[in-house]
């Protein structure tokens, strides 16, 4: 994924599919994937826009924002940062951001902790 802006479906939340989403988008970000709303074209989502996001009934739709940190000099980027870090505790954003990105065994612990200190100081 080189787009840091992109449509995030809750499915848990997009109950009903009312396909509202689907409907509006004119740069057809969305389509159908039996009976759920899927982001299928996330490249082709215009920055900034959140059209979609207010559209939903169930504001079910958020977006997911591609940080740069560093690691050990080397800069990564991690996708999520600014939807995990509306979280209320540290492990709960942690989870979201390891749910987005790929973070090798080897290097949880380095990244766990530049990204604690980062959301402690948001």
């Amino acid at each position: 994924m080189t787009n840091d802006w992109f449509p995030l479906i809750d499915n848990n939340k997009c109950e009903d599919n009312c396909f509202k989403c689907l409907n509006f988008c004119p740069q057809k970000v969305f389509d159908k994937d039996s009976s759920k709303v899927k982001v299928i074209e996330p490249d082709k989502c215009l920055k900034d826009c959140n059209s979609c996001e207010e559209l939903c009934p169930k504001k079910a739709i958020s977006f997911i924002k591609t940080r740069v940190i560093e690691i050990n000099k080397l800069k990564i980027g991690i996708n999520g940062l600014d939807v995990a870090f509306k979280e209320n505790n540290f492990e709960t954003a942690f989870s979201f951001i390891q749910k987005h990105n790929y973070i090798p065994n080897v290097a949880i612990s380095d990244y766990k902790k530049i990204l604690k200190n980062l959301y402690e100081n948001q």
